[in-house]
């Protein structure tokens, strides 16, 4: 073999191995993406659980929301406007004895069918973290009808459930009024088990 085909070879298999060096890297980053999102996931908008509460103003508004007026208030909770999957939301913080105890979004109230979009977006996203949900059904219904996800045109609520070693995740389709009427808001509720 004259000493140029042997270059050819020799740079052909250094590539080669570059190209396997970068499928691992990129396995390895997908696989600590997935495995950190779980503790990510530990906190509630950058706030860990337990927690003080004292930096949450300044923390809500670096990532753009705004102080709101709640029908709660006092110094152990925090409303805020802001958005979270693209959609305003209202922000709630609920400390105990200055330590973050519960995070909450409430969407605003509208159509079934745009709650419904709310809804989805929150499921979606929390599903994607956690798998399946630990509990989804109907308040309103018993047996396997309760079961029964959620569509367009059928207003019904509905609540999911997550429950893992570092949270409890609560969305919920819920309506306060009429339900034919923009009375329909999802909720999400985040919150530490109870130890």
């Amino acid at each position: 073999m004259d000493q140029s085909a042997s270059i050819g070879v020799r740079d052909a298999a250094a590539r080669s191995t570059r190209a396997l060096d970068l499928v691992k890297m990129r396995v390895l980053l997908v696989t600590c993406v997935l495995l950190g999102s779980q503790a990510v996931a530990a906190d509630f908008r950058g706030t860990e659980f337990g927690s003080p509460c004292a930096a949450i103003a300044d923390r809500e508004s670096a990532l753009g929301s705004k102080p709101a007026q709640w029908s709660r208030s006092g110094p152990d909770f925090h409303a805020f406007a802001g958005s979270i999957f693209d959609r305003p939301v209202y922000i709630l913080y609920v400390c105990r004895n200055g330590a973050l105890a519960v995070g909450d979004y409430q969407f605003l109230k509208q159509k079934y069918d745009d709650a419904l979009g709310d809804f989805l977006a929150a499921y979606d996203h929390f599903s994607a973290i956690y798998g399946s949900a630990t509990l989804a059904r109907s308040p309103g219904k018993k047996g396997p009808a309760a079961e029964v996800f959620p569509s367009l045109g059928v207003p019904e609520e509905f609540t999911t459930t997550w429950i893992t070693t570092e949270l409890i995740v609560h969305v919920d389709l819920l309506v306060d009024g009429d339900s034919s009427g923009r009375n329909w808001r999802a909720t999400v509720v985040i919150s530490r088990p109870s130890k």
